[in-house]
């Protein structure tokens, strides 16, 4: 959506994208209930070695393997690589402008990223508990300013960063303290994090930098 030219753009590639992940998702949904019908009392964290024992054969099983474990190893490289980059361009550099950033910067964060991403997945050993804790602290970080910049209501680095530790920060202690409540922990996380980012946006003075998507207008000839 922030690279898009035009409106129509944004249109086609909302349409496309939810025709494609439907698919998926109908897709998953049917596997589900045919291995339910299956086998009901099946543990939910032992699935892919259901699947794997029960519905593979000799040298098939060995090709699942192989291809899960490639899936698992490019997904991961390429989120490590991703967020060593966005570390150093969205973090180190608004906030030390000064400093010298260098590849060896990029390379620290991915080592540090890495080993936080390892130690919660062993801390977890359930991989749908691991899916719902990266996502409860995905979405109250990155959903607020990403869709009031959608909005047009773009603030300085300082008020988007404080919103987002303090979105993280409410995820945390909602779920130490309050999670009897029954409310999903990233709820009040998105709502903390709007709250803070504009009350830092007119606390500190910032400006708005408005940026509407805009159809193109083509001269006449």
């Amino acid at each position: 959506i922030l690279i898009s030219r035009d409106i129509d753009q944004v249109r086609s590639a909302y349409t496309y994208a939810a025709c494609i992940e439907c698919v998926i998702i109908l897709s998953l949904a049917w596997l589900a209930i045919l291995l339910l019908a299956d086998n009901p009392n099946l543990d939910s964290s032992q699935l892919i070695v259901h699947v794997i024992n029960t519905y593979t054969y000799v040298g098939l099983k060995g090709l699942m393997v192989v291809g899960v474990m490639a899936l698992a190893m490019s997904t991961a490289d390429s989120e490590l690589n991703a967020s060593s980059v966005l570390a150093v361009h969205d973090l180190f550099k608004p906030l030390l402008p000064s400093s010298d950033v260098s590849i060896t910067t990029a390379r620290l964060c991915s080592v540090l990223v890495g080993t936080a991403g390892l130690l919660l997945a062993l801390h977890q050993g359930d991989i749908l508990s691991l899916i719902l804790i990266t996502a409860s602290f995905y979405m109250p970080i990155v959903t607020v300013p990403l869709l009031l910049a959608n909005l047009g209501f773009r603030s300085s680095p300082r008020a988007a960063l404080t919103g987002m530790l303090v979105g993280a920060g409410t995820v945390w202690g909602w779920d130490q303290y309050w999670s009897h409540t029954g409310i999903p922990t990233f709820l009040p996380g998105m709502l903390a994090n709007l709250v803070c980012l504009v009350s830092m946006h007119y606390l500190l003075g910032e400006k708005v930098r408005l940026k509407v998507l805009e159809k193109d207008k083509k001269e006449p000839q």
